[in-house]
């Protein structure tokens, strides 16, 4: 059964030698794992359009451990976030978040909606200051759909941002490998 959907690249890396494994936000199924065969060879077409920040629509099947990725089209690819470092620590940072939050294939139409929200928020903010507000709203909503609403008490927007990725790491008893440059940028900002 093939699937046509709307989806988020959360993640990507390599797999063997030609192949890549990508963690997908799918409207339709949550989040997914899917194989993209011979990915990471030049001459792929399906690679360009699994960039991270775009908004992709793919056509996946179910494999014995991994979806199988059958093709892929970008719908929007969020430029500016590329073009912009800081906000593209930001969304990096978001994703390994919603990746560390979200189980496997429960579809969760809130925080594909949210992403969805985030995304195009920070695109169009132009202050550093404003895209940390944007970042820390969005990951505060992201907990409380995840079931997570604590009681937050601190002096400015950046001890907010990593008192609550704190939180996301407690919860998960995960590690966030993004925390150190989240540190960095948010002192420098």
């Amino acid at each position: 059964m093939t699937v046509l959907t709307e989806a988020f690249v959360l993640k990507k890396s390599l797999r063997g030698d030609f192949d890549r494994q990508y963690v997908l936000l799918t409207k339709e199924l949550g989040k997914v794992r899917v194989l993209a065969k011979s990915a990471s060879k030049i001459s792929s077409k399906l690679a360009p359009h699994l960039e991270l920040f775009g908004t992709v629509e793919v056509m996946i099947a179910p494999g014995a451990s991994f979806y199988r990725l059958a093709g892929a089209k970008i719908k929007d690819s969020n430029k500016n976030l590329n073009r912009n470092l800081f906000k593209s620590v930001l969304a990096n940072i978001f994703f390994e978040l919603v990746d560390l939050l979200l189980l496997e294939k429960e579809r969760e139409e809130r925080v594909y909606n949210l992403v969805a929200e985030f995304l195009e928020q920070l695109e169009t903010i132009a202050s550093g200051r404003g895209a940390v507000i944007v970042f820390n709203k969005s990951l505060f909503k992201l907990l409380a759909v995840s079931g997570y609403e604590p009681p937050l008490v601190v002096n400015n927007q950046a001890e907010l941002s990593l008192k609550m990725v704190t939180l996301v790491q407690e919860a998960t008893d995960k590690q966030l490998h993004s925390l150190p440059a989240l540190k960095k940028i948010l002192t420098s900002a």
